[in-house]
């Protein structure tokens, strides 16, 4: 892939095409390579390596900056038509983040939260929880102490796992959906 974007961007500079071009690159989730013991895209394994995406916008006249946030994957649809002019549709979710480039914003979101088939994940700036979306089998982590997430620490702080699962429950509109689990075992 990098070599194929490098290919990509670098016809665009032959081209002329940088000084009046958008370019919007968003990953798709990634996959755990043996990572906490798994291999691909279990729902159980919602850990960075899965969960992060890549993103970057480069706009003409912008230098680089990086932005520390956390973002959802609905907030780049405002955001590209922002820049390019257009009137955010009202049907649109999410947010312009192209605010916080300018500094109108600081952040958007204190949180995320997202659901992988039985599994959800909630992440802040402190920790990350990963559990069933009944509540059951959590695995919390200290993102600080434990940024591979490597130890878990559910068992010594039941009011931080607490705290963050009614996060998922706020998020999901009261209730988490529960579906069946293709493997129950």
């Amino acid at each position: 892939v990098d070599t194929w974007l490098g290919y990509f961007l670098q016809k665009m500079e032959q081209m002329d095409l940088m000084k009046n071009t958008v370019i919007v690159l968003i990953s798709d989730h990634g996959h755990l390579l043996g990572e906490n013991g798994r291999i691909g895209k279990p729902p159980a394994g919602l850990y960075p390596e899965l969960t992060d995406l890549v993103f970057f916008i480069q706009v003409p006249g912008q230098r680089p900056k990086v932005i520390d946030s956390f973002v959802y994957d609905h907030d780049y649809f405002p955001t590209v038509f922002s820049l390019l002019g257009e009137p955010i549709p009202p049907q649109a979710e999410g947010n312009n983040l192209w605010d916080l480039v300018e500094g109108k914003k600081h952040v958007f979101h204190n949180y995320m939260t997202s659901i992988h088939k039985t599994w959800i994940c909630v992440i802040d700036n402190r920790h990350r929880l990963i559990s069933r979306t009944t509540g059951k089998e959590p695995r919390l982590y200290d993102l600080e102490r434990d940024p591979a997430c490597a130890q878990n620490i559910a068992d010594k702080n039941p009011e931080i796992v607490q705290r963050m699962f009614a996060l998922a429950v706020k998020d999901a509109g009261g209730e988490i959906p529960i579906y069946p689990d293709p493997r129950p075992w």
